[in-house]
């Protein structure tokens, strides 16, 4: 399934960052060579005295301010689901978008790989030094912009971008799976934003921790992993059986509404008071009212309750249950639900007849 994962890191002379040997890694170029994990790599947006991505980082480390930024890395997955050709147009119209900057003139010379030794991921290295189409040579281009310098960007500066990238990587993605025709799709915020509080998020690992794994080697980072793994494991399984518990709780309680009212013979159903009646048959026009008449035809074999005389037919209910003086009620009732017909009935002769005998209540279900 795809995952979502996304970082960024800032290399400096302070931090001892080295802009040549970080793009040599990702293009696995020179004492990289021997990794077999590149699948594609390129650079974007380098001035023309850059015939390659090595100069241009090679002279930001010599000729960039000693506090200066050298360069601005991220790393982030790839979704499995899509082909490398997908990959490779979302990464790049990605960074295009990103690397397009607003507050100076220009756009960011950028240095991407893709990796793919289990999981597909990208490296880009970013110089905050707008290429504007002005030619200047590599000492000129890393001076300060009123020395003739190419201006560096301000947009990367504040953590609001980080934010903005994250997000904007996200949607990239989904824009991405949702055309390639997939259902899944990727979500940048944290698991406590997302209110998903039964599962651990998965540490990650890293690329050295990775290789000593790989090599039979356990670390303390794989350790951790592996806790995180089991426990996302167990929880998920608790989510299983919990919801084979509702079910099942759900479907005992169904039957057991069903087998109470299948086990009202008729001598039970003499015993039922006057109200009990009413409120089964009430129940019934207000189920069949709603629609339900597919259900009600299999819980009753088949059989619908149209009207009050039909209910007394079917659970076998004698006139002499019913009292003269209840059959006012039934009569507004029964106009009420449509039935005129048996509405009048119920001004016959026939009913002024019958007696009233008080018996005790329905049991409850």
């Amino acid at each position: 399934m795809a995952i979502y994962h996304l970082t960024a890191k800032v290399g400096s002379r302070r931090n001892g960052a080295n802009a040549r040997s970080k793009a040599a890694y990702i293009t696995r170029q020179s004492e990289y060579a021997w990794r077999r994990d590149l699948v594609h790599a390129e650079s974007r947006n380098m001035p023309s005295w850059a015939h390659g991505h090595t100069d241009f980082w090679a002279a930001a480390d010599k000729h960039e301010a000693v506090n200066g930024k050298l360069y601005y890395e991220l790393e982030f997955s790839l979704p499995k689901e899509l082909t490398k050709e997908q990959q490779l147009d979302l990464v790049r119209s990605f960074l295009e978008s990103r690397c397009r900057v607003t507050d100076v003139a220009g756009v960011l010379p950028y240095t991407f790989a893709i990796h793919d030794p289990r999981q597909p991921h990208v490296h880009v290295v970013i110089n905050e030094r707008a290429f504007d189409g002005q030619d200047r040579a590599p000492d000129t281009w890393f001076k300060r912009a009123h020395g003739g310098g190419a201006r560096k960007t301000r947009t990367m500066q504040p953590k609001a971008w980080l934010h903005e990238t994250r997000e904007a990587w996200a949607d990239a993605c989904n824009h991405a799976l949702q055309k390639a025709g997939y259902g899944v799709r990727v979500d940048h915020r944290t698991l406590e934003a997302q209110g998903v509080t039964d599962r651990l998020p998965a540490p990650h690992i890293g690329a050295k921790a990775w290789a000593m794994e790989q090599r039979g080697i356990q670390t303390e980072r794989g350790d951790r992993w592996r806790e995180v793994q089991d426990v996302n494991t167990s929880m998920q399984e608790l989510r299983e059986v919990k919801q084979e518990i509702a079910e099942e709780m759900e479907r005992m309680g169904q039957e057991h509404g069903q087998r109470r009212l299948d086990e009202y013979t008729k001598e039970e159903l003499d015993n039922l008071s006057l109200e009990a009646v009413d409120a089964l048959y009430e129940a019934e026009v207000e189920r069949n009212t709603r629609g339900e008449q597919e259900q009600e035809q299999q819980m009753r074999g088949g059989h619908q309750v149209k009207s009050f005389q039909e209910f007394r037919e079917h659970y076998g209910i004698d006139d002499d249950q019913v009292a003269v003086e209840e059959y006012q009620r039934y009569k507004e009732q029964l106009e009420i639900f449509g039935n005129i017909e048996e509405s009048k009935d119920c001004e016959t002769e026939r009913w002024k007849r019958i007696r009233f005998t008080q018996t005790k209540k329905l049991p409850r279900m």
